[in-house]
Formats: structure tokens, C-alpha cells, sequence
């Protein structure tokens, strides 16, 4: 709340929202701490749900904004060993799809991107996938290769422009 009650005295305004909080958890459900689910969920979820709140009362004031969440493909292909962080995923995508809807006539936009790995953006290294699941990865996406972080910011930026209505 601070550092929107900061945005909202310092600028009157905020125009774009990017949710890209990603913390992994990589085991099998029935061996991952409930610590660790609480954790995962606390960032992931709830972070990204509380920043969209906060968000968008700054922006109904001015009829304007745009919100984009970063999700993952890890929500409807389902890998082995991802159930905690899938969910986590899974759960602030349906809020932005309500939220999209609620939001829509006050001139905001939500909208929900679904990111297979990314070179180079510590995606890849940090997660430490198995070669079975980072090939699954590959396997499921069109182009059987990793995103270029270019395709990323060049999508992103359609979704903030004023074109993306």
C-alpha cells in the first residue's frame, strides 16, 4: 500500500501494471512443505492480486490503465513436479480474467501472458527443470525454441499501447 500511496502522491497517476512475481517451487506435491505452498501463494497469488487492487483504484480515477500479468505455460500443460507453482499461476489468471471484467468500462485493461521459458532472463537457470520437462517445454510450443526476451517486451508492449483496447 505504501508504494502506491507513494505513486499516487508523487505522480497523480499510474498507467501500467506489471505483475511478474515468479517464485518456483520444483517437487512433487506430496513432498513440498506447507511452508513452501504458503510462500509460493503469498507471492505469486496474493502479491500479484494486491498489486492489481492497488493499481487500479489509482487508475479508475483517471479512466486509464493497463495491467498485464505474467503467467506461464506450467498452468494448462501440467508438468510433473509443478502442481504448487501451476497453481499459483493458475489462481491470479482467473482473478485478472474477473478482474478484466470488472474493470473494462473504467478504461482498464487486463490481460493474462502465458511465457514458455525465456533465454536468458534466469528463467532457465534458476527453476532447474529436469531435461524431460525442459524438452515437454520445447515440444509444446511452436517454434520448438525459447523465447527471445524481444518477443516478450514486444508483446508486452502492444498490451500496454492504447491500440490494444
Amino acid at each position: 500500500k505504501k508504494m502506491f500511496s507513494n505513486i499516487r502522491k508523487t505522480y497523480g497517476r499510474l498507467d501500467v501494471l506489471i505483475n511478474n512475481a515468479g517464485l518456483a517451487s520444483k517437487n512433487y506435491a506430496a513432498l513440498t512443505s506447507g511452508e513452501t505452498m504458503l510462500k509460493v501463494l503469498q507471492t505469486n497469488t496474493i502479491g500479484s492480486m494486491l498489486t492489481c487492487r492497488e493499481a487500479t483504484r489509482i487508475m479508475c480515477k483517471k479512466k486509464f490503465g493497463r495491467i498485464v500479468n505474467i503467467s506461464s505455460l506450467h498452468v494448462p500443460l501440467c508438468f510433473k513436479g509443478t502442481s504448487v507453482y501451476g497453481a499459483s499461476k493458475a489462481g491470479i489468471e482467473q482473478f485478472a480474467r474477473v478482474l478484466a471484467k470488472e474493470m473494462y468500462p473504467e478504461g482498464i485493461t487486463v490481460n493474462n501472458l502465458e511465457l514458455s521459458a525465456v533465454k536468458e532472463s534466469g528463467m532457465i537457470d534458476t527453476v532447474n527443470l529436469s531435461d524431460e520437462i525442459m524438452n515437454d517445454i520445447l515440444d509444446h510450443t511452436i517454434s520448438k525454441a525459447w523465447l527471445e526476451m524481444e518477443d516478450v517486451w514486444n508483446t508486452i508492449d502492444f498490451l500496454i499501447s492504447e491500440k490494444s483496447e
